[in-house]
Formats: C-alpha cells, structure tokens, sequence
C-alpha cells in the first residue's frame, strides 16, 4: 500500500516492491513524471529501502549505462530483466520486466530510493 511522506519541497508516494527470484524487498517512490523502473543494486552505498541483487543470467545490457533523473541526477548501473512484484502474491508479479539497477548516483538526490515510474 502507497504510504504519503512530506519531505523538505514536495509530497512523495512510496511502497514496497519486490525484485527478482529471491524476492528483495525495495521501497520504491511512485512517480508520475518518468515511465521507467530504477531500483539501487546491491552495490550502492549511499542507498537506502532494500536493494536487488542481479546477476549476469538477468543483465540485459552489460555495458554501464547511465540514466539522467530529473534536471541534476545520474544514475550509473546496468539494465536486467527478472520478476518484479508489486505485492508477494503471484498474480501481482511480472516475471521477466526489463528494469534500471544502478549502483551509483551522482548528484544531489535527497532520498536514494528506487523509483517507480507510472506515466
């Protein structure tokens, strides 16, 4: 269930999601101004809410690649497909989702979450 948190500018939307076969529990802030889901890999130490631990079966892309958030935020990781669940129970599960993990973000991100894009 989406819990509302009022941080220093703005209101934020986050939940739990799960991520891959060993179901990793990642918070996730939902937002309605990107269309892509980037989750902090295991890897990234200035993250927080969980992180997905990927392996090279599930990698996509293996070249690092970067993803821009917002107009001051780079995040730098690599591209995996596996499950993804918005809750534990199958029929809410997506098995194979093409998804962001990144292991590195540059630039001033208040809270190092993942983000979970709805538009």
């Amino acid at each position: 269930m989406p819990q509302h948190v009022q941080p220093y500018k703005w209101p934020l939307f986050y939940g739990e999601i799960t991520v891959g076969d060993s179901n990793s529990t990642v918070e996730v802030i939902f937002d309605t101004g990107s269309d892509w889901l980037a989750v902090p890999d295991q890897k990234c130490d200035r993250c927080v809410g969980g992180s997905y631990e990927g392996t090279d079966e599930k990698r996509v892309k293996f070249q690092e690649n970067q993803r821009a958030y917002g107009d001051s935020v780079t995040l730098t990781g690599y591209t995996y497909k596996d499950k993804v669940c918005l809750q534990t129970t199958p029929p809410s599960c997506v098995p194979k989702f093409e998804f962001f993990a990144f292991e590195q973000v540059n630039g001033e991100l208040e809270f190092p979450f993942g983000v979970m894009g709805l538009s």
